[in-house]
């Protein structure tokens, strides 16, 4: 069994034992009532004994048992290296459960110390247990999905620059005007023709392609000129294949089901993970590559990356929940907030032009900019037989979304313009919701956030492999036993 006894002695109140383990004996976990101790020193209420694993133990002792299995011991000095080995203190029933051969093993003496039952501040409370167990069979449940979403959306934050390198239109220089951004509009209306139009992202200087699209789940790329370069239908090019994967596992509106109730659970999975962290949050030091093959390595590894990543893990999960469920979350979390006047500000600031003509492309988005000095065309919407406005999206000075979340709607055909919408003028709470997509996107155009979200969604990729690979040895080795 690799833990070994030599003679044994009886005292007031019945038998109790000190054993000494090294590394390379067979572990006696606190589910045996063993608790391997590092260096106490008499009856402390703030020392820490380890739980599970001897390498944690060795670390820093940093988790408890449970209080009924906890015994403090008087006597014990602090080895000469904690590497060498630790020591344990095991109750009278682990002695009796071994068997005799095994109690009169001679390699190491056991000698009697004073062992006194002790209580301790650290101890695992039920609610801990609760957590942990929820985490690991939550976690395991979902560490699949994980996975291959965490892969996806590393791979989706280049997407742009994927195409930039796929496209040679995509690699020329542009500096959009008012101008040259009505010309598109107009050639992309005539070629597509207005009821078969829903939206465009016009070109930037960053990117300059223009991305159209169309109804039945048809899209096109389109140059500065307003020439198609490229059309596609559902998933038809490479990166939409791996939106497609990452945003509806291929399975169209049941996949974003899915996806956004797993993201929905991971949630609280991330909280119950970072509390259960916290005790043991001194064995970060061990790094977050596994030193080996052993659940205890498995473990710390998936522990201390998890809670490297878990602020932009929780920022994912949130607003990846909002772009799943975009409505049921503006139902929960605007609506209750706007005021009874909620709206009226939109109809502030129009201009008063209309007549013939006033509507077209080139007077629709010069007008928008007017009532937004300074900024950026970045989209517009179609006028057709489902709306007869034009829909024109801006960026002002100072926003990181390049949405154009500042919309300016202009009737087609009359040249009214009836509403403005500024995006910096709404409560805070209501633009923190329209920035999920910038943020669970990476599109703000800010090198080291891409890079941040990237890693994060390579490391999601690795905690989860750690995580179902763990779980699966645990699983394993409690049947074994």
């Amino acid at each position: 069994m690799g833990v070994f006894f030599g003679q044994s002695h009886r005292r007031a109140g019945g038998f109790q034992y000190g054993i000494e383990l090294r590394p390379d004996c067979q572990w006696i976990d606190c589910d045996a009532e063993a608790i391997p101790v590092q260096g106490i020193r008499g009856c402390d209420p703030d020392a820490r004994c380890a739980a599970s694993l001897i390498q944690d133990a060795v670390n820093d002792g940093r988790e408890v048992c449970s209080h009924r299995d906890l015994i403090c011991a008087r006597g014990l000095k602090q080895p000469a290296s904690v590497e060498t080995f630790v020591r344990c203190i095991a109750s009278r029933q682990i002695y009796h459960a071994l068997s005799r051969t095994q109690r009169h093993e001679s390699a190491l003496r056991l000698r009697l110390v004073r062992l006194q039952p002790c209580g301790i501040g650290h101890t695992p409370t039920m609610t801990l247990r609760l957590l942990r167990t929820m985490h690991a069979w939550g976690g395991a449940t979902l560490a699949l999905l994980m996975l291959l979403v965490g892969f996806t959306g590393a791979l989706l934050v280049w997407r742009l620059d994927y195409v930039r390198l796929a496209v040679p239109e995509a690699r020329v220089h542009y500096e959009p005007t008012v101008v040259s951004l009505a010309a598109i509009a107009q050639a992309v209306e005539v070629h597509f023709g207005a009821d078969n139009l829903r939206q465009i992202d016009f070109p930037t200087a960053e990117f300059p392609l223009g991305r159209v699209t169309l109804t039945d789940s048809r899209y096109a790329y389109v140059d500065s000129h307003g020439k198609v370069v490229a059309t596609w239908t559902g998933n038809g090019r490479w990166e939409e294949l791996i939106y497609d994967l990452h945003h509806r596992l291929l399975l169209e509106n049941l996949g974003l089901t899915i996806v956004g109730c797993a993201a929905l659970a991971l949630i609280p999975l991330l909280l119950a993970g970072v509390i259960s962290f916290w005790p043991m949050r001194r064995g970060f030091r061990a790094g977050l590559w596994p030193q080996g093959g052993a659940i205890r390595h498995l473990r710390s590894a998936h522990r201390n990356t998890g809670i490297l990543i878990a602020l932009p893990l929780l920022l994912s999960l949130m607003t990846g929940v909002i772009l799943a469920f975009p409505e049921q979350s503006q139902k929960v979390l605007l609506e209750p907030f706007r005021p009874a006047n909620y709206g009226e500000s939109f109809g502030e600031h129009l201009d008063a032009i209309s007549g013939p003509g006033t509507g077209d492309w080139l007077p629709a988005l010069q007008r928008s900019l007017a009532v937004f000095p300074g900024a950026g065309i970045r989209s517009a919407q179609f006028a057709n037989r489902d709306s007869e406005n034009r829909i024109i999206g801006l960026q002002q000075q100072g926003e990181f979304s390049a949405q154009g979340l500042n919309k300016v709607y202009v009737e087609a055909t009359g040249g009214y313009m009836d509403v403005r919408i500024d995006n910096q003028s709404l409560p805070w709470h209501e633009r923190a919701f329209n920035a999920a997509y910038p943020l669970h996107t990476a599109r703000l155009d800010n090198l080291g956030y891409k890079l941040l979200m990237s890693l994060s969604g390579l490391l999601v990729a690795f905690i989860s492999v750690l995580g179902i690979i763990g779980f699966l040895r645990s699983l394993r080795s409690q049947a074994a036993a």
